[in-house]
């Protein structure tokens, strides 16, 4: 797709691999509209598929973008367990793999260990005490340099013969100062700009580190140039985002040159390699997107459960937004099913349309398959702008939730009180809506604000004063649902920033979750190992003003397997390959293919199961099996597994086809990931005690 030199500026140009510069498959909507004028992207898989496992990836300040070339990380020791010396400091020797000779590397080691200042009285102290990140200074190690060096971990009193968790991070620097990427021929619209991000990854933030040129041209014409200096101004160290006026080029047929140069030689730089990246490169033309062209928003509202939404009968007034700007401007459906009530696999399941058993992915240490393509990668192939706006934990970028996304971010706050920063990933998300609305897009918007600890915000703890009177598990549903109404506030705001750019009445919106919350109501509290309907229903609502009717309410059942295929019915493209859910856009408006209701079948962390219709549902757990007539007794109050023998026998054949059916994975087995593809190593190695930090506040890490 590009060619890529290392050398000076001056040098022969290398040899060009052919890029297919190819206006995108368009995607139009229901009805025959002509589809939205695509980019030419300059960053995109390879022929005949779209697939972008294989696309190299930068992150800065917690945003993650595709670029030209990467610098990949290799962890050399990932938290291995020591005992610090009783001295001043931890000497780590470093010895580089095969992989990495003759290379010039950049050196990293920590240690993480217990603060010491925590108090830790008790048992629960310890489960909930901080930990400290000691770092060694980066060493620069030289190709063919003489002697072994070793990096060094300063260590205070406090800490010396403590236990640690040690690990180590080399990253290859780049071969030569200037690093140059070359487009194939292309010819040049009228009316054309080219769009891209550009900045400096944070390794080459530190002092002595060199300022970074960046340069665009085409044949002796230079079309964009800037300096920055991370080291030296930290407003340097971010993204940058440029247009270029591609007028003086239209017409022609011309190759466009990306080249990033470190300058070693500007004062108080002491090395003369960088990281410079160069992301999400495009040719967009002028015209507007043609009427009727719509976008996507995907809102996931982590751990709310259906029960406690106003639209489906909580008696408070938790979400009021939800009801009268989402459900009831389009449609509501009445029961949609979780897979798996926990994070990581409701979530890739609601992103591919694969059933948990298929994608894999079920907590951290698994990584999306390289050939299993989600939703944000299908609409980025139709020539979509994708973004997606998390806070960091289970959504890890690294583990294939990245996937398809021109733009992931992870709200990496540390405040550990409140896990969930509702205000701030809408706020970024809105902000984002406001520099791309003129584009089609795909905008992924997930918050873990009403997730365990229930803390809201000031201004909400004097709500549903009832709930302090009962006991622990109605005061923990009352702050519970005090957030949900909170949540509920943000999400206003932000439908608003949709109404204010003119988005609203192009954009499919879509609200959802990805599991309950249990509140004592069947012994259990919390999420992931219950799988009552508290656990497993979740809201959603979709409204999509002259596609959705208002006001339209959807009784069949449908799983969040179905979210994927029915989103892309929607905009007029094909489902995925191999996709295990079935659309119900039918449902929604009233045209399409017919929707076959399914029983939905369910899995806890326990490795209990579960088989939900609208009628009943069948539940095995460690202590015997459960059956419940849903129509008599909706909140599952009565066990009937003796009553209902027929019932149980159809619901224990599905379970066996279920089984069968998730033989599915060995019939259609992943991939492997060549050697040196980005992202095959979990991504959560490069960042682990962030990640933990933030699991940790959630209540999954002790």
């Amino acid at each position: 797709m590009l060619a890529r030199a290392a050398g000076p500026v001056g040098a022969r140009r290398p040899p060009v691999v052919p890029l297919a510069l190819v206006l995108l498959a368009a995607v139009g909507s229901r009805g025959g509209v002509p589809p939205p004028a695509g980019p030419i992207r300059l960053i995109r898989p390879p022929p005949d598929s779209a697939s972008t496992a294989g696309l190299a990836r930068a992150q800065l300040r917690g945003e993650s973008r595709y670029v030209l070339s990467g610098h990949p990380t290799v962890t050399l020791r990932s938290r291995e367990e020591i005992t610090l010396p009783d001295a001043s400091e931890l000497t780590v020797p470093v010895e580089l793999p095969a992989a990495l000779a003759g290379r010039d590397v950049r050196l990293d080691a920590s240690v993480s260990v217990r603060d010491p200042a925590v108090p830790a009285n008790t048992l629960s102290d310890l489960r909930s005490g901080a930990r400290l990140t000691i770092s060694a200074a980066p060493l620069v190690k030289r190709s063919g340099a003489a002697g072994d060096r070793a990096l060094v971990v300063p260590l205070s009193p406090a800490l010396r013969t403590r236990q640690a968790l040690l690990t180590v991070i080399a990253r290859p620097l780049p071969s030569a100062a200037v690093e140059r990427f070359e487009t194939n021929e292309a010819d040049i619209p009228a009316g054309a700009r080219l769009v891209f991000g550009y900045g400096v990854e944070e390794p080459g933030w530190g002092d002595g580190w060199p300022p970074v040129r960046f340069r665009v041209s085409a044949g002796e014409l230079t079309l964009f140039e800037r300096r920055i200096d991370p080291a030296a101004d930290p407003r340097a160290r971010r993204w940058f985002d440029a247009s270029v006026d591609l007028d003086p080029l239209a017409g022609r047929r011309v190759r466009l040159v990306f080249e990033t140069e470190a300058l070693g030689a500007a004062p108080g730089a002491t090395v003369d390699r960088s990281f410079g990246v160069v992301s999400n490169p495009e040719i967009v033309t002028a015209a507007a997107s043609p009427p009727g062209a719509r976008n996507v928003v995907l809102v996931s509202l982590d751990t709310l459960r259906a029960r406690s939404v106003s639209a489906y009968g909580c008696p408070r007034a938790t979400t009021p937004t939800f009801d009268r700007r989402v459900a009831a401007a389009g449609a509501l459906v009445r029961s949609a099913v979780a897979p798996v009530p926990f994070t990581p696999p409701s979530h890739m399941t609601m992103l591919t349309g694969l059933e948990p058993c298929a994608h894999g992915v079920m907590g951290l240490h698994e990584t999306l398959a390289p050939d299993r393509t989600t939703l944000a990668e299908a609409l980025r192939a139709a020539g979509y702008q994708t973004a997606a706006f998390t806070e960091d934990a289970y959504l890890v970028a690294g583990n294939g939730f990245d996937r398809g996304f021109d733009v992931y971010r992870e709200n990496r706050s540390e405040e550990s009180a409140s896990p969930g920063f509702a205000d701030e990933t809408f706020a970024d998300a809105s902000a984002w809506l406001a520099a791309h609305g003129e584009r089609p897009f795909f905008l992924f918007v997930h918050t873990y604000q009403v997730h365990e600890p229930y803390t809201p915000p000031r201004g909400y703890a004097l709500l549903f004063r009832d709930g302090d009177q009962g006991d622990q598990n109605q005061r923990a549903l009352a702050n519970y649902e005090r957030e949900v109404r909170y949540t509920d506030d943000v999400l206003a705001d932000f439908l608003g920033v949709l109404d204010a750019h003119g988005l609203a009445e192009r954009t499919i919106l879509i609200v959802t979750s990805d599991h309950g919350e249990g509140f004592g109501e069947h012994f259990w509290s919390g999420h992931g190992f219950d799988l009552h309907d508290e656990a497993l229903l979740v809201p959603l609502a979709v409204r999509a003003p002259g596609l959705v009717p208002a006001g339209r309410v959807v009784e069949e059942q449908v799983g969040l397997v179905d979210l994927t295929p029915t989103v892309l019915d929607l905009v007029g493209l094909p489902p995925l390959p191999d996709v295990q859910g079935h659309s119900f856009g039918r449902l929604l408006t009233g045209r399409g293919a017919a929707f076959e209701e399914q029983p939905v079948v369910s899995t806890a962390l326990t490795k209990s199961e579960s088989v939900r219709t609208r009628r009943s549902a069948y539940i095995t757990t460690p202590k015997g099996d459960l059956f419940y007539d849903l129509v008599a007794d909706p909140f599952e109050t009565r066990d009937r597994l003796g009553k209902d023998p027929a019932g149980v026998k159809t619901a224990r054949a599905v379970l066996e086809a279920a089984h069968r059916t998730c033989a599915w994975g060995q019939a259609h087995p992943p991939a492997a990931a060549p050697a040196g593809t980005p992202g095959a190593e979990p991504g959560w190695l490069i960042n682990r005690e962030e990640i933990e930090r933030k699991l940790r506040s959630l209540g999954y890490v002790h």
